[in-house]
């Protein structure tokens, strides 16, 4: 279910897995809530909050106890689905955005394109854990919001051997990426087209 806010979107999103909690909006006053159950997701969400320049209010309660699968996905689904339904309250957007975040020994790279087609392609993704988050899920993640907010998504990790330096890098990235995408610049034209269209879950259309 979705609910409308003044600048931004409220997602509730409930399975026999995960009950989800998302708000979006472009707030004077940024500030976030994130509780997803997964302390280190949450600290990943909190960089793109914060890099984003978006408010941001997530919750989950799900099965972490089986796997934190479940959660990451649907999180991953309820941000890109809020985050759809933003840019419908927004006037035109850039449309493109694209960070190089350095961390210490880490350097990662996000490119996001607005574009309502779905592409995910991931480079030197991280392996293992990280606090007990498997470091695989962010990939998980990514492919959620690409599929339900419509956008191409390239993520890579130029360089780093630290786990958690290469998953906060990304997300760094990802959010400073996004902060130039969603910006507001009525005078650029969203496509040679005319119009952007979007088969996500909101089914959001740009003119």
């Amino acid at each position: 279910m979705l609910r409308s806010l003044t600048l931004g979107a409220e997602m509730f999103r409930q399975s026999r897995e995960t009950k989800v909690h998302m708000t979006l909006a472009q707030s004077a006053r940024r500030r976030e809530c994130i509780a997803t159950g997964v302390p280190f997701f949450d600290h990943l969400l909190q960089q793109v909050a914060v890099h984003s320049g978006l408010m941001m209010q997530a919750s989950a309660i799900g099965d972490c106890f089986l796997d934190k699968h479940h959660v990451v996905e649907d999180v991953g689904i309820a941000f890109g689905t809020a985050l759809a339904r933003l840019l419908c309250s927004l006037a035109q957007t850039n449309r493109y955005g694209y960070f190089y975040a350095p961390l210490d020994d880490a350097l990662a790279r996000a490119v996001v394109d607005l574009s309502g087609r779905p592409t995910l392609c991931v480079g030197a993704g991280s392996a293992g854990s990280v606090c007990s988050f498997n470091a695989n899920l962010v990939v998980e993640f990514f492919r959620a919001v690409s599929r339900s907010v419509g956008a191409s998504l390239h993520i890579d990790v130029v360089r780093g051997l630290e786990r958690h330096h290469r998953a906060e890098a990304v997300f760094k990235a990802f959010g400073r990426a996004m902060q130039q995408a969603t910006r507001v610049d009525a005078s650029r034209a969203a496509s040679t087209k005319g119009f952007l269209t979007s088969d996500n879950e909101d089914g959001r259309r740009n003119s």
